[in-house]
């Protein structure tokens, strides 16, 4: 190379070099303090701002950003309603797939034989679901054995190895498999309320086991046949685990169904099979069809999701993706016929959890904070800002006078306490945004839609954006938080040796299996939502069936008739006194106490028969290093007439009403006295100015 060429050389090196450089410059995304001073100039410390900051700061944003213009359109009239009877409560688990199916099953069969309240066995089916997942996780791992470790396939399978969650081709490919139980034959586990633990426990087996069938493939000490056969050998570990959380399944049972009024049906020796086939006798994978919205996928098209399913040989999830107003028309005709239906939604959005409302303008976010948040549906999905993350039993819908949808209602698997009794409002306008599924009897939707069934699915990966933030699919060890987890181990192993002879300490749950329990648990929860029917109209009104009095922070010692929130004295606790019209031995007690910023800390419900506490309540608002966030703390107590306890539950929930498991959260315990006698809470209460029937029964 002559000099020359070595100056042209050393040219172009050096301008290659100074353009990189400068693209480097350019691409430096990282914050100077110009642009810091630029962003800082967001926020002015104005009188108005400092006030608005300390409010927000020292405040819950739901309360804060709580609409009060939209108060009045709470309305709770249905015109068209689906009959129930009875609220399931899925616990500290992700289970709500199963519950919403089977409820939907169950209400079938309390039609066709008018039974009381009758529930299908959860724990059953979910231990065939939980040993199923585990063969398809590693059928799947075999299946995928040839790619790398790091493969998108292997990565989803790795971090999607078992979980709770799930969706209705699960509960029809699991029923038409094992078939159906009634719940008092085989009866929830403490591990089947709360799952976190032995599934995270399950899962890291099953990982384990996966890397052992790949190191077995990857040294060539074994073909298919060899892997498949270990396989199974790994299935029986799984099982024994199972057997152990779960109970084993039933085989055979005998069972004898009763009527509403309790009058023998049939008495009958059964097995799973036998009883679906008697009682249901459906064809699940083929009468229903799932309805999707899902604007961010061309409409009327059918979508299957690969390997995302319960069963090895089982259905991949696959549905129509439909308009919205199409999915209502399904919808109003189903319920209208007297038929519930499956449905998915994302139920954390302008969720309130005291009315049980769904309503987009129920909290007004923007205004607070100053700014606009104004994507809409698609472009939550795209940005995995929305998703389904839970199933209820869409039963009810209002009606205007041109047929269209007003509002819905949904029956939950939070249990009869949670939302308004049971059951989640939700607005026409709220259904729009953010209801993602709906599973409805092919009987109900037209041609048009079944004919698109004949079309080659689309295929959509599992890690699609529409499915990534869908909770009912996601494993529900995913989020646990093991430093919490460490400090609850060590907070109940200190509670234990403290209390070790009390059996009501809060996160102790409890409950009688005796069938005259069973009888006295559903009267006092079906006793009890009526009473909350009436205590909602009454409070209105201060009359003769409802009084409320009041403590004061600047008089806490006396206590005095209460007449309006409005009142600028800061509260320090209220009684609210309802006497139930239908039967005046029935009394029912809230007992809010508030915290310095007027919001409530504890509310004690109680209630009364003859004097004798039948149902105790408690509920807990509080912030707490135990917690990753707010949490409500909810324990309940179900006496029977000799003061005996006979059930006790226990749960905790984020500020969506969403249920926390043990293991991410942990509350301090305060002291407090139950009273289980009227008489006793009257007198130590000093609510000596009572409702003459109050009074005469706290004098005798």
């Amino acid at each position: 190379m002559n000099f020359t060429n070595v100056i042209k050389a050393g040219f172009i090196a050096v301008t290659v070099l100074a353009s990189f450089s400068s693209l480097t410059a350019q691409t430096n995304q990282g914050l100077n303090e110009t642009e810091l001073n630029k962003i800082r100039s967001g926020y002015s410390n104005t009188a108005d701002n400092k006030t608005l900051k300390n409010i927000i700061s020292n405040g819950r944003i739901n309360q804060l950003a709580q609409n009060m213009e939209n108060a009045a359109n709470f309305d709770t009239y249905f015109s068209n309603r689906v009959n129930s009877k009875g609220i399931t409560d899925q616990k500290s688990s992700g289970r709500c797939w199963l519950f919403t199916g089977l409820n939907v099953l169950r209400a079938e069969m309390i039609a066709k034989y008018n039974l009381g309240n009758f529930t299908f066995s959860h724990d059953y089916l979910f231990f065939y679901d939980q040993l199923e997942k585990s063969n398809l996780f590693l059928s799947l791992i075999i299946n995928h054995i040839k790619e790398p470790l790091d493969s998108k396939d292997n990565e989803w399978l790795l971090k999607n190895a078992l979980g709770d969650g799930g969706q209705f081709t699960g509960v029809s490919d699991l029923v038409m498999k094992y078939g159906l139980v009634p719940s008092t034959v085989q009866p929830e586990t403490f591990n089947s309320d709360n799952t976190n633990k032995i599934s995270e426990l399950i899962t890291l087996k099953l990982k384990e086991y996966a890397l052992e069938l790949r190191d077995m493939y990857a040294n060539k000490k074994a073909n298919n046949e060899k892997l498949q056969n270990r396989k199974i050998e790994m299935l029986s570990v799984i099982y024994r685990m199972l057997v152990l959380a779960y109970g084993e399944p039933v085989k055979e049972f005998t069972y004898t169904l009763r009527d509403a009024s309790g009058k023998e049906i049939s008495t009958k020796k059964y097995t799973p099979k036998s009883f679906y086939e008697e009682y249901i006798n459906r064809d699940l994978s083929n009468s229903y069809v799932m309805l999707m919205n899902d604007p961010s996928c061309e409409f009327y098209k059918l979508y299957e999701i690969e390997n995302d399913r319960h069963v090895m040989d089982g259905n991949n999830w696959k549905y129509i993706n439909l308009p919205i107003d199409d999915i209502k028309e399904v919808a109003i005709a189903s319920i209208k016929d007297s038929t519930m239906m499956y449905f998915s939604c994302d139920v954390g959005k302008f969720y309130n959890r005291e009315k049980g409302l769904l309503d987009i303008n129920e909290y007004d976010y923007g205004s607070l904070m100053g700014t606009t948040f104004s994507m809409d549906k698609k472009q939550r999905i795209q940005t995995f800002a929305s998703g389904s993350s839970h199933a209820m039993t869409l039963c009810a819908v209002d009606l205007d006078k041109d047929g269209k949808a007003k509002k819905w209602l949904v029956e939950n698997s939070w249990g009869a306490n949670a939302g308004y009794q049971g059951h989640l409002i939700m607005t026409d306008q709220w259904f729009n945004e953010y209801m993602f599924r709906l599973v409805v009897d092919k009987k109900y939707c037209s041609a048009k839609i079944l004919d698109i069934l004949k079309q080659k699915p689309v295929m959509l990966p599992p890690w699609s954006s529409m499915f990534l933030f869908d909770n009912d699919n996601m494993n529900s060890t995913d989020s646990i938080n093991t430093g919490n987890e460490l400090k609850l181990e060590n907070y109940e192993t200190q509670q234990d040796n403290e209390n070790a002879n009390l059996t009501d300490d809060e996160s102790t749950i409890f409950e009688d299996e005796t069938e005259e329990a069973w009888y006295k648990i559903n009267e006092i929860d079906n006793l009890y939502s009526d009473i909350i029917n009436g205590f909602e109209v009454s409070k209105e009104v201060t009359g003769d069936y409802y009084q409320a009095y009041a403590r004061y922070e600047d008089n806490e010692s006396d206590i005095e008739p209460f007449y309006s929130q409005n009142n600028v004295r800061e509260l320090n606790s209220l009684y609210e006194i309802y006497q139930y019209p239908e039967n005046k031995n029935i009394n029912y007690i809230v007992e809010t106490v508030y915290n310095q910023n007027q919001a409530w800390d504890f509310i004690y419900e109680r209630l009364y028969d003859n004097g004798k506490l039948i149902y105790f309540s408690r509920k807990y608002n509080t912030f707490n290093s135990g917690c990753t966030e707010v949490a409500f703390e909810h324990s309940k107590y179900y006496y029977n007439m000799d003061n005996k306890l006979i059930r006790k539950a226990y749960d905790i929930y984020d500020v969506h009403n969403n249920k926390l498991s043990k293991s991410n959260c942990w509350m301090l315990r305060e002291n407090y006295e139950k009273y289980l006698d009227l008489a006793s809470f009257l007198n130590e209460n000093q609510l000596n100015v009572l409702m003459p029937d109050m009074k005469n029964k706290a004098q005798e």
